[in-house]
Parts: C-alpha cells; sequence; structure tokens
C-alpha cells in the first residue's frame, strides 16, 4: 500500500482496526500514517486525528504537544490539562506547523477553542501554508467554531497560500452547515456572487 492511498483512507475516516491492519502490513505504513495526521486535522475528523497524535506522541511525537491531543479527544474545556500560555502555539511537524488552535478549530465544543484563545488570544495564527484557525473551524462537524471565530472578527474572504478560502475548504469536505454559514453572512448579492467565483490557484 502506497503512502497516497493511506492519505487517502484516512482522509475518509477510519476504524482502529482498519489502521492496526495498515500499520501490521508493513513497518513503513506506520510512518506513513503519521505523516498523514495534518491531512486528517485538515477535513476535521478530529476523534480519528487525536487518536493519531496520541500514537503518534507514543514515538516520535512529530513535534506535537499533550494540548495537541487532548483538544481533540476531550469534549470540554474543564476535561483539559493545566497548561502553559506558549503550549497553545506550540507548532508540530516542521512541515504543516500546525498547533493546538488549529486543532482545537475541529473540535465541535467551540468551549475549548475559547479556552485556548483566551489563554493566549492568536486568532490568526497561521501554519505553514498560510491557513489560519477560520480555515480549520470551516471544515468542523459542527459550526461552533467557525461561530466563535467570526464574532471576534475574522475575515471568513482570507485565503491560503493556494488561495483556498474557508468556503472552499467547507464545501470540499462537505460541511454544508458550514457552506451555509458563510455564505448566509453575506448580505449584498454582489458580494455573495464574488465570494462563490474566487478561485484559488488550481482554478
Amino acid at each position: 500500500m502506497n503512502q497516497q492511498t493511506i492519505i487517502n483512507i484516512l482522509k475518509k475516516g477510519t476504524s482502529n482496526e482498519i489502521l492496526d491492519l495498515i500499520r501490521a502490513q508493513n513497518t513503513s505504513n506506520i510512518h506513513y500514517i503519521e505523516d498523514a495526521i495534518v491531512q486528517v486535522v485538515r477535513t476535521g475528523n478530529y476523534k480519528l486525528a487525536g487518536n493519531l497524535i496520541a500514537e503518534a506522541n507514543k514515538r516520535s511525537g512529530y513535534g506535537f504537544n499533550f494540548l495537541h491531543e487532548e483538544v481533540l479527544l476531550k469534549d470540554s474545556p474543564e476535561q483539559l490539562t493545566d497548561f502553559k500560555k506558549q503550549s497553545v502555539t506550540k507548532k508540530a511537524m516542521s512541515n504543516f506547523q500546525i498547533t493546538p488552535i488549529h486543532c482545537a478549530a475541529i473540535n465541535p465544543n467551540p468551549d475549548i477553542l475559547k479556552r485556548l484563545l483566551e489563554s493566549k488570544p492568536e486568532y490568526s495564527i497561521m501554519d505553514y501554508q498560510m491557513r489560519k484557525p477560520v480555515h480549520y473551524a470551516a471544515c468542523c462537524e459542527s459550526d461552533g467554531t467557525l461561530k466563535l471565530l467570526i464574532s471576534k472578527g475574522v475575515d471568513i474572504r482570507e485565503g491560503d497560500r493556494k488561495k483556498l478560502t474557508p468556503l472552499m475548504l467547507a464545501a470540499k469536505n462537505g460541511r454544508v452547515h458550514n457552506v451555509q454559514l458563510l455564505l448566509g453572512l453575506v448580505e449584498e448579492e454582489l458580494e455573495r456572487k464574488t465570494l462563490l467565483t474566487v478561485k484559488s490557484r488550481e482554478g
């Protein structure tokens, strides 16, 4: 099984049993799985991403800290281990540089993201591809984190390094609720058309 196949499987979501089979098939697959963690985070599959980070932390860690893991696996901010401000913006995976804030943006409970931002209000912190928390929140299974960020005045029109906007990412990952939320925020018909016709670098 090659790396791209594994990435595609993980992006769609899978069970721990399937993951165990993939790992057992070839030792190289373990590294392929860990390399794909950020792709899983970016699809909004928070539980799978949390489990993968937990496994990675048992080995090399790839630069993840306990907070990357907990903001994905915990259901409320009260369950989080006490943390320092610098832990909130710890960048993992040097080629992607995702932080606990980015991870918290895909947890359906917005109070977890709110707790991190109260500690360190980094609403526009970017990963390597210039994706901000709003880009991750657009892929969340609920609209709670997206609403939280919008209430703080974040720009919903911003593109990442490839000019992918939150609306594009929400649509790409089938997050209809977030597509509706983002389009509903644009009151003027002309602005809505502009938002719908803007192109990424791939067109």
